[in-house]
């Protein structure tokens, strides 16, 4: 009989960096990483959230600092990747996860400067973080997991939010390539995709119940997802447990994007 290996989601001895670390799905991720066993780069461009993170896994019992990050600028990405390193010597986990909504308007409304301030943290930044993390996990010879969160916007093409859309959507198709390009170092590379979460970008639709029930009469699960849910399944991509999956956006969305 074939010995069965069980699966496990210990993070133990690894180095997870998380951008977008000061709330929402960001900071429920480094704390599961951190609960987990990963020693936690927190980083946000909002330093005094990025703190609040690693403080709350350090009163855990766990190992975190904090970085201030812009994600479009690449020499701040490669200051990030560099603290990592001189702290913990690696990177073993990176989680690019800062994002920006924009403004919901229709796309004629929309400005050329709108766009590519969307475009710039939203594509461009993950485009920054994949690449210097990748660069910093071939150097280390031992693979990696890099991680996205990208939307069901990318699927979607509704209205009133096209440059978040082209962005998110363009972003599953660069995790495709770099899961192909970067395979041979052992590294996986995946997107996350969620519906409608609780988080800062969402607080309005969470605030107002006549809101609240039009978003979620779409979904048929019936409600929104609490940032963890979110965190849960990025906490298993990173885990030994999904060495097998890369090139892959998986929907988290309560259903919303079944139709009907």
């Amino acid at each position: 009989m074939h010995e069965i290996k069980m699966p496990t989601l210990s993070c133990t001895g690894k180095c997870a960096v998380v951008t977008g670390a000061g709330s929402g799905i960001g900071q429920a991720a480094a704390l599961m990483l951190g609960y987990y066993g990963a020693k936690v780069v927190a980083a946000d461009l909002d330093f005094a959230r990025a703190k609040e993170t690693a403080f709350a896994i350090q009163d855990r019992g766990g190992d975190a600092i904090a970085c201030r990050v812009d994600v479009s600028d690449a020499g701040l990405v490669r200051s990030l990747v560099d603290a990592a390193v001189e702290k913990y010597q690696g990177i073993d986990i990176f989680i690019s996860n800062a994002g920006i909504g924009g403004e919901v308007a229709p796309l004629l409304e929309q400005s050329e400067a709108e766009f590519e301030k969307v475009l710039s943290v939203n594509l461009k930044g993950g485009f920054l973080c994949g690449k210097a993390a990748a660069e910093q996990m071939i150097r280390q010879g031992r693979g990696g997991r890099i991680i996205f969160t990208s939307s069901i916007a990318a699927m979607e093409g509704g209205g009133m939010h096209g440059p978040y859309g082209a962005a998110k959507g363009g972003l599953c198709t660069l995790v495709r390539t770099m899961a192909h390009e970067w395979a041979p170092y052992g590294i996986t590379v995946n997107a996350v995709c969620p519906g409608l979460t609780q988080t800062a970008i969402n607080r309005e639709i969470s605030e107002d119940p006549e809101l609240y029930a039009q978003f979620v009469r779409k979904i048929p699960l019936g409600r929104m997802a609490p940032p963890e849910e979110i965190a849960s399944l990025m906490l298993y991509l990173a885990s030994d447990s999904a060495a097998f999956i890369t090139g892959t956006s998986i929907v988290a969305d309560g259903g919303a994007t079944i139709g009907g």
